[in-house]
């Protein structure tokens, strides 16, 4: 019986190493959206690559267009990335809808680490999105094409 176990517990082994199951992250390791939190931002990447944020403080916004940019003459409290034919911009919904009631689990605890030195963080990717923290904490997301940061404000693209 003994060597039964322990012949199972290799094959598990073998096929955790083969499958590379042993490297999943918690983001990867089920399906639907993945939520963290990153400073002062709650934020879900969905499994069609939807991204969305929470801003627990309203913070400026600027999009860039062109050559130029247009600000956004409010402080904007959710930020989405959400179809690929244009760039991020505010949510104008209600309530907090990329923050679970318990609370968003911090990125460091859902990703991965990335960069090193100055720009050392850690990164979550889902359904071809991604969003990374990176020098002085700043939060880079993006997808379809599109993206944005926050640092102070928010600079989408």
């Amino acid at each position: 019986m003994r060597v039964l176990t322990q012949m199972a517990a290799g094959a598990a082994a073998l096929f955790t190493i083969a499958t590379g199951a042993a490297s999943l992250t918690p983001a990867a390791a089920a399906p639907g959206p993945v939520y963290f939190s990153a400073g002062s931002l709650n934020c879900s990447i969905a499994d069609n690559g939807v991204v969305g944020c929470d801003l627990t403080t309203p913070a400026p916004m600027s999009i860039a267009f062109g050559s130029g940019s247009l600000y956004i003459p409010f402080n904007v409290r959710e930020v989405l990335i959400d179809v690929p034919w244009a760039p991020a911009h505010p949510g104008l919904g209600i309530g907090t809808p990329h923050t679970l009631p318990q609370g968003n689990p911090p990125i460091d605890k859902v990703g991965h680490p990335v960069g090193s030195g100055a720009t050392a963080g850690f990164q979550v990717e889902r359904g071809g999105s991604s969003c990374k923290t990176g020098f002085h904490g700043a939060v880079y997301c993006d997808g379809m094409g599109h993206g944005f940061n926050y640092y102070e404000l928010i600079q989408a693209h």
